[in-house]
């Protein structure tokens, strides 16, 4: 069985986290090598791609989905699928998962050349302060805070840029942190706490039951189940919402959580051996 854990050019030798899923899946009787996804390779010569650190995909982001599309146009097993990966690479997704019924992160959409609507429709609702994100980003990249006391919308070259969501500022994102629940072919594994100050590092922790239950509503949600997955969730007044869940490149932190790399190699391996067994 031989897989490629697809990169991007500026990580040739893959995260900490992926060389920890590496050695995993080497001792499940795979060999697993790092692949940059634009590099001219023979994607056929592997059982599986598993789309991991491709952290350059938002900048590309039709070049990226074309490369997905000829992947699975060639009968190559994709992992994450890719009619995931299609629906998690715009944000819009988000208002999906609301109409489903999900806590979402209140959350105004707009369009390419729709942004200032969208601002004047955030202080309709009272929102002072604001974050605007990129509809197609990753790493926060993109991401603007804006303050909406003053008379005057500030006026942002939208068209240009494509499609945005504006949220509100959240203060417990700076105190509190987010929450990201991270699941292994639809199963629970582990959960990390992530301050949005500087200097702070993630750190493991367990979680609630309402959280949890919260985070496996939105896994149960999606169309399809995700060979990996994580919720990223912050609790507002005690009620956890919706911030992203990530189906493409997130960080796992497999080194973070005992076992976690075995149980994503264990998820991996049911899907590349479909057909031929059972992985156990």
């Amino acid at each position: 069985m031989r897989l490629a854990l697809a990169t991007w050019a500026g990580l040739p030798d893959l995260t900490e986290s992926d060389r920890a899923l590496r050695d995993a899946l080497r001792a499940r009787g795979a060999v697993a090598v790092p692949a940059i996804w634009d590099a001219p390779l023979d994607w056929a010569a592997f059982d599986a791609v598993v789309i991991r650190s491709c952290w350059d995909y938002h900048r590309r982001h039709d070049e990226f989905l074309a490369w997905i599309d000829r992947l699975e146009q060639a009968g190559i097993n994709v992992i994450n699928p890719p009619s995931l990966i299609r629906w998690n690479s715009h944000k819009r997704y988000l208002t999906d998962l609301a109409a489903a019924g999900i806590p979402v992160v209140p959350t105004i959409s707009a369009d390419r050349g729709g942004l200032t609507g969208a601002l004047a429709g955030a202080r309709q609702r009272g929102w002072r302060n604001v974050v605007v994100k990129p509809a197609v980003s990753a790493s926060a990249e993109g991401v603007r805070p804006l303050a909406l006391d003053s008379d005057e919308l500030p006026a942002l070259d939208d068209v240009a840029h494509g499609d945005y969501l504006v949220q509100p500022d959240l203060e417990v994102l700076r105190t509190a942190g987010e929450i990201d629940v991270i699941y292994f072919g639809g199963v629970y594994s582990h959960a990390v706490r992530r301050s949005h100050s500087a200097g702070d590092s993630p750190r493991l922790v367990e979680i609630e039951p309402h959280v949890r239950s919260a985070a496996e509503s939105v896994v149960a949600a999606l169309a399809e189940r995700p060979i990996y997955c994580r919720v990223d969730l912050v609790i507002q007044d005690e009620t956890p919402l919706l911030m992203e869940v990530e189906l493409i490149e997130p960080e796992l932190y497999l080194t973070l959580a005992p076992g976690a790399a075995d149980r994503f190699a264990r998820a991996v391996r049911s899907r590349t051996n479909r057909g031929a067994g059972s992985e156990t």
